[in-house]
Protein backbone atom coordinates (compact mmCIF):
# COMPACT_ATOMS: atom_id res chain seq x y z
CA UNK A 1 0.00 0.00 0.00
CA UNK A 2 2.61 2.52 0.83
CA UNK A 3 4.66 1.65 -1.86
CA UNK A 4 1.55 2.41 -4.03
CA UNK A 5 1.03 6.12 -2.88
CA UNK A 6 5.25 6.35 -3.20
CA UNK A 7 4.30 5.76 -7.12
CA UNK A 8 1.18 7.74 -6.76
CA UNK A 9 3.12 10.78 -6.25
CA UNK A 10 6.16 10.32 -7.98
CA UNK A 11 3.25 10.28 -11.23
CA UNK A 12 1.64 13.60 -9.56
CA UNK A 13 4.96 15.17 -9.68
CA UNK A 14 5.66 14.62 -13.18
CA UNK A 15 2.02 15.16 -13.78
CA UNK A 16 2.22 18.72 -12.16
CA UNK A 17 5.72 19.63 -14.27
CA UNK A 18 4.12 18.99 -17.21
CA UNK A 19 0.95 20.86 -16.80
CA UNK A 20 3.43 23.90 -15.57
CA UNK A 21 5.50 23.60 -18.91
CA UNK A 22 2.36 23.58 -20.92
CA UNK A 23 0.76 26.03 -19.17
CA UNK A 24 3.79 28.51 -19.34
CA UNK A 25 3.57 28.01 -23.45
CA UNK A 26 0.20 30.29 -23.42
CA UNK A 27 0.95 32.58 -20.77
CA UNK A 28 2.18 35.80 -23.47
CA UNK A 29 -1.05 35.13 -25.48
CA UNK A 30 -2.94 34.83 -22.59
CA UNK A 31 -1.28 38.34 -21.36
CA UNK A 32 -1.69 39.93 -24.79
CA UNK A 33 -5.68 38.62 -25.06
CA UNK A 34 -6.26 40.13 -21.82
CA UNK A 35 -4.76 43.55 -22.50
CA UNK A 36 -6.60 43.31 -26.27
CA UNK A 37 -10.11 42.62 -24.24
CA UNK A 38 -9.29 45.18 -21.53
CA UNK A 39 -8.30 47.82 -24.13
CA UNK A 40 -11.46 47.09 -26.61
CA UNK A 41 -13.52 47.39 -23.15
CA UNK A 42 -12.17 50.70 -22.49
CA UNK A 43 -12.27 52.22 -25.75
CA UNK A 44 -16.29 53.27 -24.91
CA UNK A 45 -14.31 55.85 -22.36
CA UNK A 46 -12.93 58.08 -25.48
CA UNK A 47 -16.33 58.06 -27.04
CA UNK A 48 -19.66 56.12 -26.64
CA UNK A 49 -19.27 55.22 -30.64
CA UNK A 50 -16.68 52.87 -29.15
CA UNK A 51 -18.80 50.11 -27.73
CA UNK A 52 -17.72 46.56 -28.39
CA UNK A 53 -19.02 43.25 -27.44
CA UNK A 54 -17.46 40.22 -26.47
CA UNK A 55 -17.99 38.89 -29.87
CA UNK A 56 -16.54 41.60 -31.23
CA UNK A 57 -13.37 40.58 -29.40
CA UNK A 58 -13.62 37.36 -30.18
CA UNK A 59 -13.54 38.18 -33.95
CA UNK A 60 -10.55 40.65 -33.48
CA UNK A 61 -8.79 37.52 -31.05
CA UNK A 62 -9.22 34.69 -33.70
CA UNK A 63 -8.10 36.91 -36.75
CA UNK A 64 -5.12 37.86 -34.40
CA UNK A 65 -4.53 34.61 -33.94
CA UNK A 66 -4.46 33.64 -38.25
CA UNK A 67 -2.57 36.32 -38.67
CA UNK A 68 0.10 35.33 -36.15
CA UNK A 69 3.45 33.43 -37.19
CA UNK A 70 2.36 29.83 -37.34
CA UNK A 71 -1.06 30.92 -37.43
CA UNK A 72 -3.69 29.33 -39.94
CA UNK A 73 -3.89 31.98 -42.07
CA UNK A 74 -7.09 34.42 -42.72
CA UNK A 75 -10.27 33.26 -41.93
CA UNK A 76 -9.44 29.63 -41.88
CA UNK A 77 -9.64 29.25 -37.95
CA UNK A 78 -12.13 31.79 -37.59
CA UNK A 79 -13.78 29.34 -39.95
CA UNK A 80 -13.76 26.61 -38.30
CA UNK A 81 -13.85 28.04 -34.69
CA UNK A 82 -17.32 28.95 -33.59
CA UNK A 83 -15.58 30.95 -30.41
CA UNK A 84 -19.06 32.87 -29.86
CA UNK A 85 -20.55 30.14 -27.99
CA UNK A 86 -17.86 29.40 -25.46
Amino acid sequence: MADEIVIKVEESRTTETKINMSREKYRGCATRGALLFFLLNSLNKVHAFYAFSLNAFVTVFARGIDLAPGGRGLHSSTSQLNLSRV
